[in-house]
């Protein structure tokens, strides 16, 4: 009943706008008519006389100027109005917030266990749950608890959100038309890892809208929908880079190890591959480097440029090092700059030394910049020659290099 009445309200305001601009625009036409029929009835229009002595460019403009008019002291009224009301929902909800949360440090830090003190606390958290309203609190703020608590404190949020049927209310918000309903759930649902929502949470995935989106992949991955992370391998819709590092960095908050790194990195879809080809550097599965090798030639430059982030960190041997610094000069100065800090996990230090030597003599500025700041940490004795170079924009290149590093 509580879905049906939001869905009423949510598609109502909507079709009530639309109401009122729809008669707005007839009411303009009816205006120019001499007489008006309704429902077989007609009626002389009292204002025709002084419409119809206007052309219908003027009668149009000055129509639209004073609907405008109208709608913009509409909004100016339901403007303050909402501004008050707001006042007045903060005040109320910073009182229901301290003591709701009163209760909750009640239980949380009783040594009493949850069936001694559920006649009390917890029946005050429940009154405090009826509305919609204070519903919302609640959620939020043992969802707040929850995520900043671990262990013994954390199994008891748990309970309580159980004993409150927190779970209950989240079926709701899950298909609720707003989208603040919506995420509350689905964070509820990926830290409590409540399950049976998984079906409407893959949907979300490829909403357009972005904190949803985000929201509904940690969903997914904290659920673990899938233990290696394979159900990423069929999302055939772009994965923005912000998706990326957040699905990447939940899946290592979680310390996930069984990933199906392969199927990730060969997957159809580009973004996809970025998640595999990041999380194979993250982990150092440099048995993925030869995967890893096919996505140097992408076409998606953010693909691109972590594919050769990733193998310049794998790489073990000699041959790597070639195959990495040979493609490597073939693109653009943005990608040369990212990749140059990984170059320090070669153990040849003459063979890394000779090559950042070609990039400081023979490439442009910010690269020579790169390239002189990871000589300085792997063979600083080295850098010190640039300094009396005849290329000015090597002498300068030092000089911004040894300014930051004594910064």
């Amino acid at each position: 009943m509580e879905l049906f009445k939001k869905y009423l309200i949510f598609y109502g305001k909507r079709f009530a706008l639309a109401f009122i601009i729809a008669f707005t625009i007839l009411f303009a036409f009816i205006l120019r008519e001499p007489k008006i029929s309704f429902f077989g009835n007609i009626f002389e229009n009292p204002l025709y006389k002084f419409v119809y002595q206007q052309s219908t460019f003027i009668f149009f403009i000055k129509y639209l100027t004073f609907a405008f008019s109208i709608f913009a002291i509409i909004t100016i009224a339901l403007s303050i109005y909402y501004k008050l009301l707001n006042k007045k929902k903060e005040a109320k909800q910073s009182k229901i917030e301290e003591s709701i949360v009163n209760n909750i440090m009640t239980f949380l830090y009783s040594e009493k266990d949850l069936k001694d003190i559920r006649d009390n606390n917890i029946t005050d958290l429940k009154t405090l749950g009826k509305t919609n309203f204070k519903k919302k609190i609640l959620i939020n703020l043992i969802l707040s608890i929850a995520e900043q608590t671990k262990g013994e404190i954390r199994e008891k949020i748990v309970r309580l959100a159980e004993e409150l049927n927190i779970y209950a209310w989240i079926e709701e918000y899950i298909k609720s038309p707003y989208l603040e309903d919506r995420i509350l759930a689905i964070k509820a649902v990926s830290h409590f890892k409540i399950r049976g929502f998984e079906n409407i949470i893959m949907k979300r995935i490829s909403s357009k809208i972005p904190v949803l989106r985000t929201e509904s992949f940690i969903a997914l991955i904290r659920l673990n929908q899938t233990k290696d992370l394979s159900f990423l391998m069929y999302h055939d819709k772009f994965i923005s880079m912000f998706d990326i590092n957040n699905i990447v960095n939940t899946v290592s908050e979680l310390n996930k190890k069984d990933i199906n790194y392969s199927g990730l990195i060969n997957a159809k879809n580009s973004r996809v591959a970025i998640i595999g080809v990041v999380l194979a550097r993250k982990n150092k599965r440099k048995e993925q480097k030869y995967s890893i090798r096919k996505r140097l030639e992408d076409n998606d430059s953010d693909l691109r440029r972590e594919a050769f982030i990733a193998h310049a960190a794998l790489f073990g041997t000699m041959t790597d090092f070639n195959y990495i610094t040979e493609r490597l000069s073939n693109q653009d100065d943005h990608l040369k700059r990212a990749v140059i800090p990984y170059l320090s996990s070669c153990n040849d230090k003459d063979l890394l030394s000779s090559y950042l030597n070609e990039l400081i003599v023979r490439d442009s500025f910010t690269v020579k910049i790169e390239a002189l700041k990871l000589m300085m940490s792997t063979n600083f004795s080295s850098v010190i020659g640039y300094s009396k170079s005849k290329d000015p924009s090597i002498v300068a290149a030092f000089r911004e290099v040894s300014d930051y590093n004594i910064l």
